[in-house]
């Protein structure tokens, strides 16, 4: 799968690549999510 596929959010912001846990303020337990992009449309994995 390509990277440009996929898009990731934590606490409903988009992720970057470059972003660490510790500048996304998470904690044990917190999740990213994952969504794949198909076709212009987005689907939560």
């Amino acid at each position: 799968m390509l990277k440009g596929f996929l898009r990731f959010h934590f606490d409903g912001s988009k992720v970057t690549g470059s972003q660490t846990p510790a500048q996304l303020d998470m904690e044990d337990g917190d999740i990213i999510e994952v969504w794949l992009v198909l076709k212009g449309d987005v689907y939560s994995v």
